[in-house]
């Protein structure tokens, strides 16, 4: 980084100077120091495995017991506030009040851990933390009318104070014995338990900042035989903050496949120093994380040397996207035979017009809107060739408007007619039948006062 190579040629006094008037004027960052220099830290009671687990213990029964003591059967309808406006559904409100409640107890740990991070107290804030996914993981109801999963659910909703941890946990500093005194903690309580320790990857990570600390990190996993696909992204970090680029290839390359991050990083560095590599990386990455990295992989593509996987991954770019400026540069490189076979597995008739548009085949649109007259999306289908086929266009609209109020009622029907009322106004040369057409329905027998107020509305008569 540019910053480390400025720190390395300044004179020692300069660097304190700088360090003295940045904790003159910033009373979080000195409580950060006095945290991390005072004496005593070392022998506070606190910093113990035994006296962690003792409060974690404590900690996770009172969230716990505060957690199940929400009532999620008996809600109080008459505090309730709608999130939306109209009709909303029992189950619907139901969920709404179990969120305003379970969010409103969660805030209280999540407020504390926050506290204790902002005050250079990680190792309290972090114990915490596990007590709060603890809580939720043990929470029982005998009855629950708002979550399928209150497990699922707490956690879900707990996400955003954990990521806001995160975040503060970045600009403290901390000990190296004390991530270890927690970390001790954290390994005993979930020792074999390791899907419930992978929720703790991303906390890990953000204490583990200095080559120093990786070290010694990783020999507490070996002591502790957590095995690497654990932590598959902490095990990245400590092998490049190590510098064991070996280490690090050896693990990305066998990881890659269970976690999106160790394949896009290992992408990057392929893209970097083996291009072959990248290539074929990139194409297993393809299969195995369809739509996640397409358009980072199209774009380290060569569209000469690499042809048949661009055009491939460009086809299921173009077909997810839908965006007609992809298959304008996908077109160009496929045969009559592909394209047709591209066409078949379009499923979105709008897109596919839009397709044949630009190929200029009007008869294929025409075509199939003989073979979906009925298709919501006929007025985008039935546009573009207007000034193509205005005859066929015209007789196709008057159908619709007559076979619909012959059979349909209701203002968004009427709304759907006047639409297509506008269409036919586009046609060259039917103004005089436009005009009769609108007059008939007008004066539709029996009279329809609903159908008489929308044409008002939209200026019709």
């Amino acid at each position: 980084m540019y910053w480390k190579q400025i720190w390395n040629v300044l004179p020692e006094e300069d660097k304190l100077l700088f360090l003295e008037n940045f904790l003159d004027h910033n009373e979080e960052l000195r409580l950060q120091f006095v945290t991390r220099f005072k004496r005593e830290s070392s022998v506070d009671p606190l910093m113990s495995k035994e006296s962690l687990l003792l409060l974690f213990e404590k900690e996770k029964a009172e969230i716990l017991n505060h957690l199940e003591s929400l009532d999620f059967v008996n809600f109080d309808w008459d505090n309730y506030i709608p999130r939306d406006s109209g009709y909303i559904p029992d189950y619907e409100a139901y969920e709404h009040m179990g969120e305003d409640m379970a969010n409103q107890a969660l805030s209280i740990p999540g407020e504390r851990i926050l506290d204790f991070v902002r005050n250079g107290e990680i190792v309290q804030g972090a114990i915490l933390l596990a007590a709060v996914y603890q809580g939720c993981t043990e929470v029982y109801y005998e009855e629950n009318y708002a979550f399928d999963d209150p497990e699922e659910e707490f956690l879900s909703l707990f996400q955003p104070w954990y990521e806001e941890i995160l975040q503060e946990v970045q600009s403290v500093i901390i000990k190296d014995e004390h991530i270890l005194i927690f970390l001790e903690a954290l390994f005993t309580q979930y020792i074999g338990f390791w899907e419930d320790l992978k929720y703790f990857e991303p906390l890990i990570k953000s204490l583990v900042k200095y080559k120093n600390t990786a070290g010694k990190v990783k020999e507490l996993l070996v002591e502790y035989r957590v095995g690497e696909e654990v932590f598959p992204q902490l095990l990245l970090q400590i092998h490049e903050l190590m510098g064991d680029q070996d280490s690090w290839l050896a693990h990305a390359n066998k990881y890659f496949r269970q976690d999106r991050q160790l394949a896009e990083k290992l992408m990057i560095h392929y893209l970097e120093t083996d291009r072959k590599k990248f290539v074929n990386t990139a194409k297993e990455i393809f299969t195995i994380y369809p739509h996640t990295f397409d358009r980072f992989i199209l774009g380290n593509l060569n569209v000469k040397e690499e042809a048949s996987f661009y055009k491939m991954l460009l086809q299921r770019i173009t077909d997810f996207s839908r965006d007609i400026e992809d298959y304008r540069i996908l077109k160009d490189l496929l045969s009559p035979q592909e394209k047709e076979l591209f066409y078949t597995n379009i499923w979105d008739k709008v897109f596919l017009v839009k397709i044949f548009e630009m190929e200029n085949s009007y008869d294929r649109i025409l075509q199939l809107i003989y073979s979906d007259i009925d298709s919501w999306d006929l007025n985008q289908m039935i546009l573009p060739i207007i000034p193509v086929y205005p005859k066929e266009c015209f007789e196709i609209l008057e159908n619709k408007i007559f076979k619909t109020l012959a059979n349909e009622r209701g203002r968004s029907v009427y709304r759907r007619i006047i639409d297509w009322i506008e269409l036919l106004k586009q046609i060259p040369g039917e103004s005089l039948k436009t005009k009769l057409i609108i007059q008939t329905a007008y004066h539709h027998k029996p009279a329809l006062p609903a159908l008489k107020d929308e044409m008002r509305m939209a200026g019709l008569v």
